[in-house]
């Protein structure tokens, strides 16, 4: 007796598929959104990122063709008749697909990393020199040539189209400066100077990371380049004003301990540079708000790594927050 089966309906079979093929579709469509975004090297916003995302498709289309071609070889072997006579001359198909080819496709590889080298290192005469220094964990920006008289921590400003020499260097371990979407990333080497010309073709924002491991915080080294329109770049570097006098909270609260606020060194320092503190993106607006994050949130995320920190009363935050709110 055959089994006991419920009928199906006429077409519930093509029904049971759609799903199925609706998330393959999406899948599909979903594909080429990881080709864009604020760190994504195949969507490039400067030249240096261009010729790298250009090498890039190349070298995608060339291994597509060789797999399209191993695999067209593989089916053909593997479909051959039993009792067929193997290809005319065995030896030449050898030296021409596994010696000549590799090296002639070498061989031009080769050539067109050299051409593209070129293009890689920028204009050998930039209009603007910034020395970027690597600590664990954060970035320091310096603008010598006319900038904000002061280091600034976590934040590089460059104006759109023109040229910028990035001079960088690590204070303790070895960092990388890596921001996709305008050039290639270079490591940071203590006791050495290393040198990278980057240029953005318009404004934006483009986020960037340390690409080497560094220890704990790894991770959290991040730092945000913003393209600025060269007019508003120029109005930035001038609105900067000598550094406020800071409250005597910030010596009792142990915050001297870590951050400098002028560009003066500090023995020990682990915190970034508070220079602009106000005129960073993302800096709080609320001077209220700061402060109560300054009285119970921070110094209660640090006594666990500095055992001489300690939290600002009521009014000692309130003057920190004031005063930060100055620095622009």
């Amino acid at each position: 007796m055959a089994p006991f089966a419920f009928p199906m309906p006429l077409g519930s079979a093509d029904r049971d598929l759609r799903p199925r093929s609706a998330a393959r579709l999406v899948l599909l469509a979903l594909l080429p959104s990881g080709c864009h975004g604020p760190q994504s090297m195949l969507s490039p916003h400067g030249p240096q990122a261009e010729a790298i995302a250009e090498a890039w498709w190349i070298m995608f289309g060339a291994a597509c063709l060789v797999l399209v071609l191993v695999v067209a070889l593989a089916l053909y072997a593997t479909l051959q008749r039993a009792g067929r006579p193997p290809p005319a001359r065995p030896l030449r198909i050898i030296v021409v697909g596994g010696l000549l080819f590799p090296a002639l496709a070498l061989a031009a590889l080769l050539v067109y990393g050299s051409m593209l080298s070129n293009r890689l290192v920028g204009a050998s005469d930039p209009g603007l020199r910034i020395e970027l220094i690597g600590h664990r964990w954060w970035w320091e920006v310096r603008y010598p040539d006319g900038g904000p008289p002061r280091a600034l921590g976590n934040e590089l400003r460059i104006p759109s189209g023109r040229p910028v020499l990035l001079e960088m260097r690590s204070d303790d371990v070895i960092h990388s400066f890596w921001v996709p979407t305008l050039a290639g990333k270079l490591d940071l080497v203590p006791g050495r100077t290393n040198r990278l010309t980057l240029m953005a073709d318009r404004p934006g924002l483009h986020l960037g990371q340390c690409a080497e491991f560094c220890g704990e915080l790894h991770a959290h080294m991040r730092i945000a380049v913003i393209a600025m329109a060269p007019d508003r770049f120029e109005q930035w570097r001038a609105r900067f004003a000598p550094t406020p006098v800071p409250p005597p909270a910030f010596a009792h609260a142990g915050c001297d301990g870590c951050h400098r606020h002028d560009g003066q060194p500090v023995d020990g320092g682990r915190g970034p540079d508070l220079a602009g503190f106000a005129s960073r993106r993302g800096a709080p607006g609320d001077t209220d708000a700061l402060a109560r994050w300054l009285e119970r949130r921070h110094p209660a995320q640090l006594r666990s790594r500095v055992a001489d920190v300690s939290a600002p009363s009521p009014a000692q935050a309130d003057a920190l927050a004031e005063w930060l709110e100055r620095l622009q």
